[in-house]
């Protein structure tokens, strides 16, 4: 909803395609394979993702914090569509949420799906 406000729809989408191609390109291969699994049973995996997207953030910030008001990063146009497309697949690739969502939800998917 930032990037929407921020810095357009265009944007936005190209963003939300991001995370939507990391999602279909990354997470549901380690799914497939009982990866995710793994990370969400075992605390020390989990906690480590936590920190990748606890530094991603601290970076993101970090990175608008030093850059000059007159190149922020929240102008209109700023963000080329393959850099939103970039940051939106690492934003959802770092984030611990989704996979913990995909390994709970979509085995219980393919399973009904199997038995009918």
């Amino acid at each position: 909803m930032a990037r929407g406000i921020g810095q357009g729809r265009a944007t936005a989408l190209f963003t939300v395609l991001g995370m939507t191609v990391g999602a279909g390109m990354v997470q549901l291969p380690l799914i497939v394979l009982g990866i995710s699994s793994l990370v969400s049973a075992s605390h020390l995996a989990f906690k480590m993702l936590q920190w990748a997207g606890a530094a991603y953030l601290v970076w993101l910030g970090l990175r608008l914090a030093f850059t000059s008001s007159a190149t922020t990063a929240w102008q209109v146009g700023d963000v080329t569509p393959l850099a939103a497309a970039r940051e939106g697949m690492i934003a959802n690739l770092v984030n611990p949420w989704p996979i913990g969502f995909m390994v709970a939800f979509l085995p219980q998917l393919s399973i009904r799906m199997g038995t009918q």
